[in-house]
């Protein structure tokens, strides 16, 4: 399976300026500042690219899948690595190996078929736990 190069950074408005957070490309720098021009001051804007190398991924799935993960987890009161956890055993993505060893795949492993199942989860143990899901 193509290997698959995800980078994050975050991203602050202040003074009427950007200020990274972390390294960012000038590119991404100009594109942000276009899009967080409307935004309030401080706001704090995460952003995800990658290099896309297999056809069967979607980047947009697994940035949204983890940060829903993320609210779940700050609105629930669980712990982030339980929610993953949960997450994953009800999409399908843990099995037990022949050596009686639960075996959990990535979702960067994932084709958007499985994605979209994860997104499901998640939407549904939102609603399960009484979290506003428009927002997420």
């Amino acid at each position: 399976m193509a290997q698959q190069h995800l980078t994050s950074t975050q991203i602050v408005i202040g003074s009427g300026a950007l200020k990274a957070l972390q390294p960012i490309d000038r590119g991404a720098a100009l594109r942000l500042g276009q899009y967080a021009s409307a935004l309030p001051e401080n706001t704090v804007i995460e952003v995800h690219y990658s290099v896309k190398e297999a056809p069967d991924k979607s980047l947009p799935q697994l940035a949204r899948v983890h940060a829903m993960m993320r609210e779940i987890a700050l609105n629930s009161g669980h712990t982030q690595a339980f929610v993953k956890e949960y997450v994953k055993r009800e999409a399908g993505l843990t099995k037990i190996d022949e050596t009686g060893q639960t075996v959990v795949r990535s979702f960067a492993d994932c084709t958007k078929a499985e994605m979209t199942l994860a997104i499901e989860v998640c939407v549904n143990f939102a609603r399960l736990l009484s979290i506003p899901i428009s927002e997420i």
